[in-house]
């Protein structure tokens, strides 16, 4: 039978350790530089005559099983058939008492074998980008776990027997369909790294938080956290890089989760609020026009505001009321040094521009371009205040061609219904458009939207 050129490079390399009495081989093909470089599809059976091997590496070839003779590497502790053609391994693996590490990523596995149970001395397993859906119970019996990564799979639950690996130090998730993770994850308290990043997550366990050892975490790409990614850090990948050799540092896990749980109610549900920052010239009328929105006692002659203003305000969305804390700043050069430290791409922004005069469509283009320096996508609303509810000309498609999105333009009027006829209906557009720049379909990634701000910030 003729034999390819990796077939007979293995042949020379098995002659060599056997000659030498070697106890680690490695018959893995350059695939990975090569995808037509030469790899084995079978393994020469002089391999079995290595019975003292402790490493055997067969990454990237082309198997499509192993050999029943594997049962006499006694002494093997490390075992790589990663990137190959599996898609069953074989119960007998079982058999192999003393593996410490076992490598069977990147191949076509559905199920593992229940006689892997029996590896009672594995330190390390990886099974990532197979096609499991579901994982076995009996991997919890895996008690000397450190490390155990099953990244890329279709994986959607962890079995409640995860709960016994207490010696776990590192957890790899991330690209599965986890919809949770469960409160026993406290338990593991040698944990040190979850990566958890691109699941289906929904909340976070308060337990998490008990977790003292752990020093990296990501949970990038979990949008039904409702999480700004600034607030993660660094992903996986820009930590690690492709090499997996640590670029830079991490966000602190502490940090990720005070600011998770801060804007979390009951059991790590989010809570519907948001920030609605209040933005134009003094002597608009954002004050005014804000005392109508939110219906509190207006004061005609009250004096220009000096600061910032936070009051709340109730959006009526169609998925249900959201609670939004009003900031209102006031117009002066002086405050414009500190816009940077309030202004945030996710809030919702409400400009207030006085329509007297001439100056309504200069003040516009002012203020949306200090507004997208800081919030590129964020939703804008803009109030065309003082207006007697009659709206002046101004281009608007131009200035939405270069700051949208603008949400809308609504001409407004802060006088009360008695003084000018149709103010009260000026208000109501104005609470519409600032609802629809809030629901979902409106916003960039909408979910993110969805977050309590700190109370200290």
């Amino acid at each position: 039978m003729a034999h390819n050129e990796a077939y007979r490079k293995a042949e020379q390399k098995i002659k060599e350790a056997l000659s030498l009495g070697l106890t680690k081989l490695d018959l893995s093909a350059e695939r990975s530089l090569d995808e037509n470089a030469p790899a084995l599809t079978e393994l020469p059976d002089e391999l079995s005559e290595l019975t003292q091997l402790e490493t055997l590496n067969l990454y990237g070839n082309k198997l499509t099983g192993l050999p029943k003779w594997f049962v006499n590497f006694k002494h093997l502790s490390s075992l790589n058939i990663r990137a190959n053609k599996l898609t069953v391994l074989p119960e007998w693996l079982g058999q192999l008492s003393r593996l410490r590490s076992l490598e069977i990523s990147q191949n076509q596995l559905t199920v593992l074998p229940k006689s892997l149970e029996r590896l009672s001395q594995l330190q390390d397993l990886h099974f990532w980008e197979n096609s499991l859906t579901e994982l076995p119970e009996w991997l919890g019996q895996l008690t000397e776990l450190r490390v155990l990564s099953l990244r890329n799979n279709q994986v959607s639950v962890l079995p409640n027997s995860f709960i016994h690996l207490q010696h776990l130090q590192k957890l790899i998730i991330h690209n599965n369909r986890l919809k949770a993770l469960p409160e026993f994850i406290s338990q593991l308290k040698n944990l040190r790294e979850l990566i958890v990043s691109n699941n289906q997550l929904t909340y976070l366990p308060e337990s998490i938080q008990d977790l003292r050892q752990l020093s990296h975490l990501f949970i990038h790409g979990n949008p039904g956290l409702g999480l700004p990614e600034e607030s993660l850090g660094p992903t996986v990948t820009e930590v690690y890089g492709a090499d997996e050799q640590q670029l830079t540092p991490p966000k602190s896990p502490k940090e990720i989760l005070d600011y998770y749980f801060s804007t979390r109610g009951d059991k790590g549900v989010a809570l519907r609020e948001m920030k609605l920052i209040v933005v134009g010239w003094g002597k608009a009328g954002k004050t005014t026009l804000v005392k109508r929105l939110t219906g509190a006692p207006m004061d005609l002659t009250e004096s220009e505001t000096h600061g910032i203003l936070i009051s709340p305000f109730t959006l009526h969305c169609k998925d249900g009321n959201l609670s939004a804390r009003v900031w209102d700043f006031g117009g002066q050069h002086v405050l414009h040094a500190m816009h940077e430290f309030f202004l945030t791409a996710r809030s919702l922004y409400l400009l207030v521009v006085e329509q007297r005069g001439d100056g309504a469509e200069r003040d516009a283009k002012y203020w949306l371009q200090l507004i997208r320096s800081y919030a590129p996508n964020a939703p804008v609303v803009v109030a065309l205040n003082k207006s007697r509810c009659v709206e002046r000309p101004i281009d608007k498609e131009s200035l939405e061609k270069m700051y949208g999105p603008i949400v809308g333009w609504v001409a407004t009027e802060c006088l009360p219904e008695a003084d000018c006829p149709g103010a009260d209906a000026s208000i109501q557009n104005l609470g519409a458009a600032l609802t629809a720049g809030a629901e979902e379909k409106h916003m960039p990634e909408p979910r993110k939207l969805f977050t309590r701000i700190p109370q200290d910030f």
